[in-house]
């Protein structure tokens, strides 16, 4: 799964895939201009270059009444706690930012 930021606005794409998660920013923008959007969304923002995404936009925004979706999220989000790879708020996940503008 990956968040898609552009000019267009921002998307979650392959919903689905839950070993692989980042934020995929398609123009060349600062970490300012990302977070901006991010925040626009309502789906996260940007602290010292990574990304917070917030788990329960993520959930709202994704088919999370489909049960094999709601069980590969659950098992992406336990991990990521796991690993100490979310926000101090307890509710968002860390995804790197890949610039491929």
């Amino acid at each position: 799964m990956f968040v898609e930021v552009a000019r267009t606005g921002v998307v979650v794409q392959d919903a689905y895939v839950f070993d692989e998660f980042d934020v995929r920013l398609l123009e060349n923008w600062s970490d300012a201009e990302l977070s901006d959007a991010l925040v626009a969304s309502g789906l996260g923002f940007i602290r010292e270059g990574q990304a917070f995404i917030d788990a329960r936009e993520l959930e709202r925004v994704c088919p999370s009444e489909d049960p094999d979706w709601r069980k590969g999220f659950e098992v992406m989000w336990r991990y990521a706690r796991e690993h100490g790879w979310t926000g101090d708020d307890g509710r968002s996940i860390l995804a790197h930012v890949k610039r491929v503008s």
